[in-house]
C-alpha cells in the first residue's frame, strides 16, 4: 500500500482540510504548507522522507470524497502502460464546469500510448495545473521546486512540465474530482505573459512542444484581453511582460 502526505496549500478554510481528512482512502499523514506550490514541496519534501507520494492540494481546492483513492487506483490498472511520477485529478469550477486555469497540458506524439491510456480511462499529460496531483516523491525530489520568481499558475506548468519531461510520465485521472473555489484574484495578464515567456527561454519544452506551448500561451492572453474591461491597457500589459520574459532573466 503507497504511503501518501497530503500537502494543503494555504490551508485556512476549514472546509479544504475537513475534505482532506473525510477521504474514503485518507491520507497517512497531512502537511498545512504556505501559499505556493513551491512551500509546499519544500514542506513535504523535508517534513516527509518517508512517504512514496505527495498528493498536493493547492489553494481554493476541495477534493471530492474519493479524489484520493481514485487517483490511487489508477496505478492498479496500468497493465502494460508506463508506471507514472504524477496523477492528476480533474477540477471543476463550483457551478460544475471544468476550471478554465487548470486545464491540462495533454502530451501527444506517442499515439499507442495515448490509446492505451484511454483504454483505462486516462489521459496522458506533458504538464498540468497542481489544484490535486499526486507525485512521486524521489521524483520531485530531483525535479526541484519551481524558482520564486514564478507566479502561481505558471509555477505549476514549470514544476510539472520539467518532471514529465525528464523524470517519467503522468495521466489525468478524470474519475478524481476536486473543486476548485477561486480565492482572490485570477492571474494578472502581464506577469502570466512574461513568466510564460521566460518558460519558453527555458528548457523545459522540446521544439515542437515549445511552438504548441506559444500558441496555447497566446490564446490565453487574447483570452484574457478580450474579458478585460480596459482592453488597451490590458494588451499593453501583455507586450511588456513578453518583452520582459523574452530578455530579462
Amino acid at each position: 500500500m503507497p504511503t501518501v502526505a497530503a500537502i494543503v496549500l494555504a490551508p485556512h478554510r476549514p472546509e479544504r482540510l475537513a475534505a482532506v481528512r473525510g477521504q474514503s482512502r485518507p491520507p497517512d499523514r497531512i502537511v498545512e504548507a504556505g501559499e505556493t506550490l513551491r512551500d509546499g514541496l519544500l514542506a513535504g519534501l523535508e517534513a516527509q522522507p518517508e512517504a512514496g507520494w505527495l498528493w498536493l492540494v493547492g489553494p481554493g481546492t476541495v477534493p471530492g470524497p474519493a479524489a484520493l483513492a481514485e487517483l490511487l487506483g489508477a496505478l492498479e490498472r496500468l497493465g502494460e502502460l508506463p508506471p507514472p511520477v504524477l496523477l492528476a485529478s480533474r477540477s471543476l469550477r463550483p457551478d460544475g464546469a471544468d476550471h478554465p486555469l487548470d486545464a491540462p497540458w495533454p502530451r501527444f506524439g506517442d499515439k499507442h500510448l495515448e490509446v492505451e491510456a484511454a483504454e483505462r480511462g486516462l489521459v496522458v499529460l506533458r504538464a498540468t495545473a497542481c489544484a490535486s496531483v499526486l507525485v512521486d516523491r524521489l521524483a520531485a525530489a530531483a525535479a526541484g521546486p519551481p524558482a520564486p520568481a514564478f507566479g502561481p499558475w505558471t509555477a505549476d506548468l514549470d514544476f510539472t512540465a520539467r518532471l514529465l519531461r525528464s523524470r517519467g510520465v503522468g495521466y489525468l485521472v478524470p474519475a478524481s474530482v476536486v473543486e476548485h473555489r477561486d480565492e482572490g484574484a485570477g492571474p494578472e495578464p502581464g506577469r502570466l505573459a512574461r513568466d510564460q515567456a521566460r518558460m519558453l527561454r527555458g528548457r523545459v519544452w522540446g521544439f515542437q512542444e515549445g511552438g504548441w506551448f506559444a500558441v496555447r500561451s497566446v490564446r490565453e492572453a487574447a483570452g484574457h484581453v478580450r474579458s478585460s474591461r480596459h482592453r488597451p491597457r490590458a494588451a499593453a500589459a501583455v507586450l511588456r511582460g513578453v518583452a520582459e520574459g523574452l530578455v530579462r532573466r
